[in-house]
């Protein structure tokens, strides 16, 4: 019974916040609406990946900006799943700079892994080259493309032992193979 009155009582402040909001908003369209299109531009870059609702599993979930949707985002970022572990582990949107993130998170696993890497790259396979699949985001067939190419392109990608230069040496040969670069979107 807690559970329910807490729900109500979040998602009737969440509306009350979100109605106030729309006001505002209503003066900012009319003013815009009276603009030349090319002043109105927004830059989507500077836009958040996430609704009225913040981050977590309900900005995966629910893309719609709209208030009703977004109510719906705030009961899974707020109790199905908790919004507060995805804003400390930086994940489920909860970031302000994605690839920033990304960046970061294969610095540390390739200096961390380096060895490991190079000698499942020269066999073209292994469980590291499935965590590096991973770390640049590939699908499946991302991954296996991402393998045949680290055995293929080995002596070009490992030419140094220090992991920036490798990090470089994989993005470069992520991008310019058509295989990984349709299928790896963290490179």
């Amino acid at each position: 019974m807690k559970f329910f009155k807490y729900a109500v009582i979040s998602l009737f402040a969440f509306s009350s916040a979100a109605w106030a909001q729309d006001e505002p908003k209503a003066k900012a369209k009319a003013k815009a609406k009276t603009k030349a299109s090319a002043e109105v531009e927004v830059a989507t870059g500077s836009l958040p990946p996430y609704g009225m609702a913040g981050c977590g599993l309900g900005a995966l979930i629910i893309e719609k900006n709209e208030m009703l949707p977004q109510l719906g985002a705030t009961v899974l970022n707020n109790y199905i799943s908790p919004q507060s572990s995805a804003i400390t582990s930086g994940t489920s949107n909860c970031t302000d700079k994605p690839r920033e993130t990304a960046s970061l998170e294969q610095e540390v696993f390739i200096a961390a892994n380096l060895n490991s890497i190079s000698k499942a790259a020269a066999q073209g396979n292994g469980e590291h080259l499935d965590a590096l699949g991973e770390v640049f985001g590939c699908s499946i067939e991302g991954t296996e493309a991402l393998k045949e190419m680290c055995q293929t392109k080995f002596d070009a990608i490992f030419s140094n032992s220090d992991s920036q230069v490798v990090l470089g040496n994989l993005r470069e040969e992520i991008k310019s193979n058509p295989a990984t670069a349709e299928n790896c979107n963290r490179a």
